[in-house]
């Protein structure tokens, strides 16, 4: 089992099956966290899709992917965050900002308005 976010003040538990396709929503309308790409690289996900109230965010693995393992990509993608939004409050990024983050990483995110 995997711990990943909150309903209702209760910490929610995912049992992640290698290769699958997880729905997790955002009701709040914030975008992708770097923990939802770490737990999407951890549960070795096929996809993870992020439903807010403004849009539909997609993470899936690269075809191309890098030489990075997924611990390597995943410390890669923190730092990047890090660096963009230390200073926001909340600390978020816009889609544009996640495609750079993920660039030559094995994660690439997609993004559908609702």
């Amino acid at each position: 089992m995997v711990s990943m976010g909150r309903a209702n003040g209760h910490s929610v538990q995912f049992q992640f099956l290698d290769n699958a396709t997880v729905i997790h929503s955002h009701p709040s309308g914030l975008p992708p966290s770097p923990q939802d790409v770490h737990q999407f690289l951890n549960g070795n996900m096929k996809k993870m899709e992020i439903v807010t109230k403004n849009g539909i965010y997609s993470l899936t693995r690269s075809a191309k992917g890098s030489k990075l393992t997924d611990k390597e990509t995943s410390d890669l993608i923190f730092e990047r965050f890090n660096n963009i939004a230390a200073k926001r409050n909340p600390m978020v990024v816009s889609f544009d900002e996640w495609e750079k983050i993920l660039d030559g990483t094995k994660c690439k995110i997609s993004y559908m308005d609702s």
